[in-house]
């Protein structure tokens, strides 16, 4: 996409001596013009593309979109959440997602409790698994990640351990 009166998104983080976030500053104001008339009229450059990846920065109606075009052409669509306040860009349905990456932080935002357990990220999966979400990807910070994936006919997540490294200054 080119727009004229629109620079490029930009992110930037200020991470701690331990590699933890102490700020972060986002200009997305162009992912606001990604509507959905826009993603009608630029539907033949997703024609034949299997995997398709959104971020929450889009507008919520866009999100709606892209899912239900996910669902009539079966693609696989994964979205990443980015923040806790975009996860409000999310409908009730997760129909047309199939596999959602987030932080802890963010699926405690979306769940509306804290989750501190393994079994608690096994019950928000099982939510989100019934408004129609197939994998779960939670980051864990230092505790590492977990993975979860109702085609196996469950919705246990993985635990997969982060290995301790040095935080640089990149």
């Amino acid at each position: 996409m080119q727009a004229a009166n629109e620079a490029t998104g930009s992110y930037t983080a200020v991470l701690d001596a331990r590699g933890e976030l102490v700020l972060a500053m986002a200009h997305m104001l162009l992912a606001d013009q990604l509507t959905p008339d826009f993603l009608q009229r630029t539907t033949q450059q997703r024609q034949g593309a299997k995997l398709w990846v959104m971020d929450l920065s889009l507008p919520a109606d866009s999100i709606a979109a892209l899912q239900q075009e996910a669902q009539r052409t079966h693609a696989v669509l994964i979205a990443v959440a980015v923040s806790q306040p975009k996860m409000a860009r999310l409908g009730k349905s997760l129909a047309g997602i199939n596999t959602l990456i987030l932080n802890r932080a963010e699926l405690e935002t979306f769940a509306g409790h804290a989750l501190p357990r393994v079994a608690d990220l096994n019950a928000a999966f099982t939510a989100l698994h019934a408004l129609g979400l197939k994998r779960l990807v939670v980051t864990l910070g230092t505790q590492g990640a977990a993975f979860g994936d109702s085609t196996l006919g469950h919705t246990r997540m993985q635990r997969l351990r982060a290995h301790p490294v040095p935080a640089r200054d990149v």
